[in-house]
């Protein structure tokens, strides 16, 4: 699922923690509003296009930092690069993962509505960053991989030049 957008696996694991998609999509709302996401509904459990299903850049940033935070043990599964499975080797589809050492996750989407999006972390010292980048619409999909993972380099660079962190009390 995380590896390689699995949708199907997406659905399989909502069925087996809730009983039914719809019963973990309900779930899935209730953590979005616990968490506070103010522009995002969800109508499925694999993020495919749907009808009232919507996620801002801003929500999905959130998102990333409690995925991060709340489950670091779950998160680590983010920056495997590969895997092989019933003989079948599988990649990571976050090219960052092999340009930029401090990339360690997040994913990656693509659907005709919202175009190419990445959600990228890198750490860097003691400095944890996470860039959103939704809506690379282009025909091909080789250039869609490469703007989303530049927008988000981009991001990133620019977010550690720019900003330190500092202790402001104790």
């Amino acid at each position: 699922l995380v590896i390689q957008s699995g949708n199907e696996a997406a659905i399989a694991l909502a069925e087996h923690v809730a009983g039914s998609e719809a019963a973990f999509v309900d779930l899935m709302n209730a953590y979005a509003a616990r968490i506070g996401l103010k522009n995002s509904h969800f109508a499925n459990a694999h993020g495919l296009s749907a009808e009232g299903h919507v996620m801002s850049a801003r929500d999905i940033a959130l998102l990333s930092r409690a995925l991060i935070s709340e489950f670091p043990e779950h998160y680590a599964l983010y920056k495997i690069k590969e895997f092989t499975f019933g003989g079948i080797q599988q990649w990571n589809r976050n090219g960052l993962l092999w340009k930029d050492a401090s990339v360690d996750g997040i994913k990656t989407g693509h659907t005709s509505a919202a175009g190419y999006c990445l959600a990228a972390s890198a750490k860097r010292g003691d400095q944890r960053l996470i860039a959103v980048v939704l809506g690379i619409d282009t025909q091909s999909r080789s250039e869609g991989f490469k703007a989303r993972e530049e927008g988000n380099l981009a991001l990133l660079n620019w977010g550690y030049t720019a900003f330190e962190a500092v202790k402001v009390y104790g």
